[in-house]
């Protein structure tokens, strides 16, 4: 189980849950690669300031699989 906070998002996103998370990936719509992290853990945040408003897919690695979710950020 992993959740985005606050979904719609406007300077930070909170990803977390019980699940750990090794990587997260934030793609446009367009497919363009926005920003690609690694992580340890179970929670982390990002600043997401300097992305544009609009839709993206979160992708969320974790040891069962990848899990994508979709994110709004807005301002």
């Amino acid at each position: 189980n992993i959740s985005l906070a606050p979904n719609p998002a406007t300077t930070t996103l909170f990803v977390g849950g019980s699940t750990p998370v090794s990587r997260i990936q934030l793609f446009a719509l367009s497919g363009e690669l926005v920003r690609d992290h690694e992580l340890v853990g179970t929670g982390t945040t990002l600043n997401i300031s300097d992305c544009s408003i609009g839709t993206y897919i979160v992708r969320l690695y974790t040891p069962h699989g990848v899990v994508s979710k979709v994110l709004s950020i807005t301002r």
